[in-house]
């Protein structure tokens, strides 16, 4: 494609695709998509992790084109506070390992998707633009480790928060609602369920548990990851 800038209106159809693409794709596991209603050139995400040394964390981030995509690669950046060699200190995300050049006809917001959720299991430190969080997975990671298990804790207890205007929003549990998202779930599936869920209020995702602590959140990583890779289109 051709390097000159393209219209906004005509990036937003691109992202619209972009998005249609996704649906059809085999999602990473764990990992979930909103487009902002608003700005239809950001998304919203959040990642559910359950291995390695980030299990349990929840982390929420945005991913936006620029002016000059798709003849360049999309721009994540993390609002949950992360430590790791590939996230830099305002949260932008280092996708060059993977993307050194973006490539329009050969890769899609999927495989963008797939290398995030890639980075957290194995940490990989090659070209990091976190050189402290480089240094201290060199050098000590026992303290590395600590380091990212108050991230992982400090986002269970922020699940609830949200980081911005349109983002992916939880509320505390109802078990009303798990008994009819159950009940929905057993007779049409989860799609449906999501949903529901969703009625009232587009941004508003109805999962979280009692309390903001580990193992209720595993319980809520669990459930996700129970329904599959479903992303909700509105």
């Amino acid at each position: 494609m051709s390097e000159q800038n393209l219209p906004e209106n005509f990036l937003e159809y691109l992202s619209s695709l972009e998005y249609q693409y996704l649906l059809k794709s085999k999602i990473p596991l764990g990992v979930y998509v909103l487009p902002d209603l608003e700005e239809p050139l950001k998304w919203h995400c959040v990642i559910f992790l359950n291995e390695g040394v980030y299990k349990g964390g929840i982390f929420k981030f945005k991913i936006l084109f620029p002016q000059e995509f798709p003849n360049t690669c999309p721009i994540v950046i993390f609002q949950s506070q992360i430590f790791h060699p590939q996230i830099d200190k305002s949260g932008m995300l280092n996708t060059t390992p993977e993307f050194e050049t973006w490539n329009p006809y050969k890769f899609h917001v999927i495989d963008l998707l797939k290398y995030i959720k890639k980075i957290f299991n194995p940490i990989k430190i090659k070209g990091g633009i976190n050189s402290s969080a480089v240094q201290l997975f060199e050098n000590n990671k026992r303290e590395f480790e600590q380091k990212v298990r108050k991230n992982v804790i400090d986002s269970i207890k922020n699940v609830y928060k949200s980081t911005e205007k349109g983002d992916l929003q939880f509320s505390k549990w109802d078990s009303k609602l798990e008994q009819i998202g159950l009940t929905i779930l057993k007779e049409k599936g989860a799609e449906q369920f999501l949903s529901l869920q969703q009625n009232e209020n587009h941004n508003l995702v109805q999962f979280s548990e009692k309390d903001s602590n580990q193992s209720n959140v595993e319980k809520i990583t669990s459930f996700f990851s129970s329904i599959g890779n479903k992303i909700v289109e509105f």
